[in-house]
């Protein structure tokens, strides 16, 4: 298999997962919605859920911008030093 169908194969099965979380996530607050009904319960619910979602992006979109770079280098420097930067 070639490096551009690898390539290829990856960013479609992330397109797919990320399509499939998509829509379960729909299902999810239509669920809420169903059960609880558009009123401050299901309201409640959604600040209490968002807030702990964003940090929980926030911090693992900053491990990929930061983290990665960072361990590369130690790794290309020696193997033994990015094992200890990353535990």
């Amino acid at each position: 298999m070639s490096s551009k169908d690898r390539v290829l194969k990856s960013v479609f099965l992330v397109t797919v997962l990320s399509v499939i979380g998509k829509i379960t996530g729909f299902f999810r607050e239509a669920s809420i919605a169903a059960y609880y009904g558009a009123g401050t319960a299901s309201d409640a619910y959604f600040v209490a859920y968002t807030l702990p979602s964003i940090l929980f992006f926030i911090i693992g979109a900053s491990m990929g911008v930061i983290f990665v770079p960072m361990y590369l280098k130690q790794l290309k420097r020696d193997e033994k030093s990015a094992c200890n930067f990353a535990s």
